[in-house]
């Protein structure tokens, strides 16, 4: 998988490059580069890459990176405003001060996302299916 576009030109100031940022985000996430290659397929000498400004990502790189990261592909533009990121760890510390009640409402809101989702897989399925059986009966005549 290819997810370089380019070669990157040297920045006269580090801070404002996409290698930076991506970088920076990476580090604020608690992240290795090794757990930022399992999380977004990309190779470890490729992420490397970037952080170094050798090579500028491709759009699918930038959103695979910044659905890894938990940030909008914006702030990886340099495009938006610091993004509060926050650790797998740092989350789940968070959510264990949490009082009961809100616990049991985030449970039933990833239950209703849950089912939403499913509900809206099966209709899918069923818009699927109504179209191959439409397509065959029209073959048909």
């Amino acid at each position: 998988m290819n997810h370089a576009t380019r070669k990157a030109k040297k920045p006269k100031n580090d801070t404002f490059t996409i290698g930076s940022r991506i970088k920076t985000i990476r580090k604020k996430a608690g992240l290795t580069m090794v757990e930022l290659r399992e999380k977004t397929g990309i190779a470890q000498s490729t992420i490397s890459a970037y952080e170094q400004n050798k090579i500028v990502p491709n759009a699918k790189a930038i959103l695979a990176l910044a659905k890894a990261l938990n940030v909008d592909f914006n702030h990886i533009l340099g495009d938006s405003i610091e993004p509060n990121v926050i650790s797998d760890k740092d989350l789940l510390e968070r959510y264990h001060l949490l009082p009961n009640s809100l616990k049991i409402l985030i449970t039933q809101i990833f239950e209703l996302t849950d089912a939403w989702m499913k509900i809206d897989n099966l209709v899918n399925q069923g818009k699927a299916k109504l179209l191959k059986d439409s397509k065959l009966s029209l073959s048909s005549i």
